[in-house]
């Protein structure tokens, strides 16, 4: 994961529990993140998969737009 510095506009690998609110991260294929992010953007048409398996011991995807 990795979170967006304003000022330089560049992206820095960070650990989760290092995020705050109203920070912007990128969230990578595979990458582990805290149920309470919102997606905003994607490389798939704005569409993605996420395994929630942690939360609610569902093994299948649930798709995202």
């Amino acid at each position: 994961m990795e979170k967006l510095d304003r000022k330089s506009k560049t992206f820095t690998k960070i650990d989760s529990s290092e995020i705050k609110v109203g920070d912007y991260v990128r969230c990578n294929d595979e990458d582990t993140f805290p149920a309470d992010l919102a997606i905003i953007a994607s490389s798939n048409d704005g569409e993605c998969f996420i395994k929630t398996s942690s939360l609610d011991g569902e093994k299948n995807l649930k798709k995202r737009l």
